[in-house]
């Protein structure tokens, strides 16, 4: 993901002390950060769900994509330095090499959790837990009969 960071050559990254809000769940900025250095914290309702080191790593991304407001919290948990990017959907049409970065992460992630699903639904005995792993394979395969609900986007 390193070799993302030598796209931003022509930027200045922005310092954020430990502790700070990069992006607030629920709010929709419109805005991406890709990170240059230290440690950020992903919380969903104030729950850590990850934490994230690599620099190169893209935050933001899902919001701006669906146009839609973040769905967690990245917290800087040390100081960080992050290229923040304002506008991320006119810059992933300016930069298609930033775009296929950020495509090349989203699938990275979709595939790990297909993997993680299908391994579950493999070791699950109840049949209640196996129609809702199969419904949730659907989703992430897109072969859902049902669509999950789409949170509704702010006028």
């Amino acid at each position: 993901m390193n070799d993302i960071l030598q796209r931003f050559e022509d930027m200045t990254p922005t310092s954020f002390a430990a502790g700070t809000a990069l992006i607030e769940e629920g709010r929709q900025t419109g805005k991406l950060y890709v990170l240059k250095s230290g440690t950020l914290e992903v919380r969903r309702r104030g729950t850590p769900v990850i934490t994230v080191t690599d620099p190169g790593a893209v935050v933001g991304e899902m919001s701006v994509l669906l146009e839609r407001p973040h769905t967690a919290s990245v917290i800087a948990l040390t100081d960080v330095e992050a290229y923040g990017l304002d506008n991320g959907m006119a810059l992933l049409e300016q930069r298609p090499a930033l775009a296929l970065h950020v495509a090349v992460l989203l699938a990275g992630r979709l595939e790990g959790t297909t993997v993680l699903v299908d391994r579950l639904k493999g070791k699950s005995e109840k049949p209640r837990e196996k129609r809702l792993l199969n419904r949730l394979m659907g989703y992430l395969t897109g072969h859902a009969v049902e669509k999950p609900e789409a949170q509704p986007r702010p006028r």
